[in-house]
């Protein structure tokens, strides 16, 4: 943004007007200036767009690119490669690092590969596209996957010592069965935290689940579901195989409290196991 210098002998001593005037000049420079922070990369994104869809096994890719004041500076990709093998998506995002390269250290990134043909079934991450880490959640989101009836299934990026995400949404599949697929697909010990929203027309409630849950952690929990009075709307599983956290209906005001006392002894809820009720 060029700024142009007047000679020492044409700069005048502002009136009042003329301050205010150029008071509200300032305001809208620096308005426009602190929008200019971030670098152009627009040529940039372009070209990466050109390079991923050029990629041996990409059907499509599309490259968002916003840099204003408005929306911020972010770049997301979306890859459409839904019967490359594992290996080949590594090496889509190996040459998407490399293309990439440090260009866009100033903007929120985001990333995500659709992996199956006739499903909505993505791995996304953010900035950090650790290729081996992509193929191997590939294989096995794809795996579980057919395990499952869903409308969408998101498997978000895991770091070292965090869990990875799961989300499952309009999933027609018994709970259960969704619980003993992430297993088989993930492994027992996976660290894995499950969102699990059911089809509109399915009597299942929400869950979100922290795995490893294991299979005689999801039978006692299932006793305990089975032996409420009330019905269920979500249910929170923590890290220790145990209910955490309950929704729960009250369908009879005159038994409420009784209700309430059943549910809380149902979990065996005490001061060293929490349990929140809604």
């Amino acid at each position: 943004m060029p700024v142009q210098l007047l000679p020492r002998d044409a700069v005048q001593r502002p009136t009042k007007a003329r301050s205010t005037v150029l008071a509200a000049a300032a305001v809208v420079l620096a308005v426009v200036l602190s929008a200019c922070g971030t670098p152009d990369r627009k040529a940039e994104a372009d070209r990466l767009e050109r390079v991923i869809k050029a990629i041996s096994g990409v059907v499509d890719a599309r490259v968002d690119y916003t840099n204003d004041s408005d929306r911020g500076a972010t770049l997301k990709l979306s890859v459409y490669l839904p019967d490359a093998p594992p290996q080949q998506i590594a090496d889509v995002a190996s040459r998407i690092n490399k293309v990439r390269g440090e260009a866009f250290t100033a903007f929120e990134q985001t990333a995500e590969f659709l992996v199956t043909p006739n499903r909505q079934v993505r791995v996304t991450r953010d900035a950090d596209l650790n290729p081996d880490s992509i193929a191997a959640d590939t294989q096995s989101v794809r795996r579980f996957s057919e395990a499952v009836d869903a409308v969408q299934i998101i498997m978000s990026g895991r770091e070292p010592s965090t869990p990875a995400g799961l989300r499952v949404d309009e999933v027609k599949t018994p709970a259960g069965d969704v619980f003993a697929a992430v297993r088989a697909a993930f492994g027992n010990e996976a660290q894995i935290n499950l969102d699990m929203v059911p089809a509109a027309k399915v009597k299942m409630p929400l869950w979100s689940v922290s795995f490893p849950f294991s299979d005689e952690d999801q039978q006692r929990v299932d006793r305990q579901i089975a032996a409420m009075p009330v019905p269920i709307w979500s249910i929170t599983v923590g890290t220790h195989g145990s209910i955490t956290n309950l929704d729960v209906g009250l369908p009879t005001p005159d038994a409420a409290h009784q209700d309430l006392v059943s549910v809380i002894a149902t979990t065996g809820a005490e001061p060293t196991h929490a349990v929140g009720l809604g």
